[in-house]
């Protein structure tokens, strides 16, 4: 038989198999032999018989060879080798009777927030939002309803800040925010028109650094209207900046929604009926490739198991990078929420997370911001909150970097701190109790207390450009409290003991002049250097030696 022409080759039917088989053997490699290709495995796609697929292509290796990117992908994705096997998240989360979605998992891996949708019969849909705690054995508890975020209106979960202290809300069609208290969440507020846009908007996240939200909102309100993704951008002043289509390499001229940033600021999952996939919304992977939000890589679909004939959406990634989260909507037979181990392909980088408490002297949980800044450049990363219940805090920072953190809480010191994962090829976490002190403790006490982001050259009292952060903020905070204050310098026991004591007071020196230039008054800030005097831990380790060669503040009487 001869090929079918380029008109007859449009639409399949099993009548015109054989010729649409003379089409493609004619025309392989080129892309359009694929795409008759791939009309030919829609009927065994829609059926999800990815073995027949498989088949179906295998029988045209002679033809494509290596030569037609498209089929050497979905060759590979079809291999029941290479296939993925997704299951059920745990019955205490799923039910049989009612649907499940809209999973947000926390960045700690500890809390998974979704939404039941508690219609029955013929009553209207109710969509509430439920949670479920992890317990020391990775099993999920009994999902159990949020009451203080349950209204007659339909409300989802969206998204959790990095910190878990802020969750975005579905209600209605419009983007809500609600904060963690004492006394569980409270009322969410809607966001500004800049984000609710339009008549319907949805699947909102937050980035990791709090500094941009990434959501789906309707293109218009005529019949050719569909969802795109779009993102909006924190401003200074605290707003929500004018949203934005996010790119044209993710949107499509069909619905594209549900994108999900992971926390290494590089990977977005989403979900699409724009790119080629299996079914009305497969899920796609792309990268990142600068620091602007409109160049992206080309998006990968994750393939079948993964993604079938039904819509698939709301793909999220835990922060170890070991486990997807995704909703599955069944024609008419409502929905669950599927877990998986992520193919390589898939993969997002590593990211290194750092968690624990904030106490008073006297253990007391404090509620604090906190400050994140790369040391490497001097730019503020994010800035998260401890919980107000429990005073523990969660952080995420990317790999391979080093930085500063800053407590920071009306009254008190800003304690800080440094971290080092620039060796951290892999994921990283960090565990850290910290103590917070307050100003009238400090005068009560005398409590000295170290600056741990000032730094020096060894032997040398030239205070490094990575120290600036650390001294602004101690500025403003001497400023603020309208204090006078001691500026003391010590060192180990290594070296001469004359040499030691003159390093002490040159480095204190160096900190009192810095600060004035900051804008203290000299009679603001007195320095003393006591050399290797007065130690705080043994000298004979590494570890003891580093405590040891520190500046200290004190606050004075004025």
């Amino acid at each position: 038989n001869a090929p079918l022409s380029e008109t007859e080759i449009r639409t399949y039917s099993n009548d015109k198999r054989d010729g649409f088989i003379n089409y493609i053997r004619h025309h392989a490699p080129q892309q359009k032999a694929f795409e008759a290709l791939w009309r030919m495995l829609k009927p065994d796609l829609e059926k999800q018989d990815w073995d027949m697929a498989f088949q179906t292509l295998s029988n045209f290796r002679p033809e494509f060879g290596e030569n037609c990117p498209d089929f050497t992908f979905w060759l590979d994705a079809f291999n029941p080798k290479n296939r993925i096997h997704p299951k059920k998240i745990s019955s205490n989360i799923n039910t049989d009777d009612l649907e499940e979605y809209s999973a947000v998992i926390t960045t700690d891996d500890q809390h998974l927030y979704f939404c039941r949708n508690m219609k029955t019969g013929q009553s209207s849909a109710d969509e509430d939002i439920f949670v479920s705690v992890r317990d020391e054995n990775g099993k999920w508890s009994v999902a159990q309803p949020i009451k203080e975020l349950k209204t007659a209106e339909n409300e989802a979960p969206e998204a959790i800040s990095a910190d878990g202290n802020q969750m975005f809300v579905f209600r209605n069609g419009k983007i809500m925010t609600s904060e963690k208290t004492r006394n569980g969440w409270s009322e969410p507020i809607p966001l500004s028109r800049n984000i609710n846009r339009s008549q319907w908007q949805a699947d909102t996240r937050l980035t990791a650094d709090g500094k941009a939200i990434i959501f789906t909102s309707m293109t218009g309100f005529g019949p050719d209207s569909h969802r795109d993704i779009y993102i909006s951008h924190l401003q200074n002043d605290g707003s929500w900046g004018r949203a934005a289509p996010l790119s044209d390499s993710i949107n499509t001229d069909k619905d594209d929604r549900a994108a999900f940033l992971h926390p290494d600021m590089k990977t977005l999952y989403f979900s699409s009926a724009g790119h080629r996939g299996l079914g009305a919304l497969d899920i796609f992977v792309s990268k990142r490739l600068d620091d602007s939000w409109t160049n992206w890589s080309k998006p990968v679909n994750l393939g079948p198991g993964i993604n079938t004939a039904d819509n698939d959406w709301s793909f999220k990634v835990t922060t170890d990078g070991k486990f997807g989260y995704y909703n599955v909507l069944y024609d008419g037979q409502g929905g669950d929420i599927f877990m998986m181990s992520l193919p390589e392909a898939a993969l997002p980088e590593a990211v290194a997370t750092v968690s624990g408490k904030l106490s008073s002297i006297s253990g007391e949980p404090i509620a604090a911001q906190i400050q994140w800044i790369n040391l490497e450049n001097g730019q503020l990363v994010q800035t998260t909150s401890s919980d107000p219940g429990d005073g523990s805090f969660f952080a995420t920072l990317p790999s391979l970097g080093q930085y500063s953190y800053t407590i920071k809480k009306e009254g008190y010191f800003p304690i800080s701190g440094n971290l080092d994962f620039s060796e951290s090829l892999y994921h990283h976490r960090l565990d850290k109790e910290m103590t917070v002190v307050s100003v009238e403790e400090m005068k009560e006490k005398d409590l000295a207390i170290t600056l741990n982001n000032l730094f020096f050259e060894t032997g040398k009292y030239d205070i490094k450009p990575t120290s600036y952060p650390e001294l602004n903020g101690l500025a403003d905070w001497v400023t603020e409290n309208k204090l006078r204050i001691a500026i003391h310098g010590h060192t180990d026991h290594v070296g001469d003991d004359a040499a030691n004591q003159l390093l002490s007071e040159n480095r204190a020196r160096e900190v009192r002049k810095y600060l004035i230039n900051r804008g203290l008054s000299e009679d603001q800030i007195i320095s003393e250097g006591f050399g290797e005097s007065r130690p705080v831990a043994p000298n004979d380790t590494d570890k003891g030696r580093a405590l040891n060669r520190r500046v200290e503040i004190r606050i004075i009487e004025q």
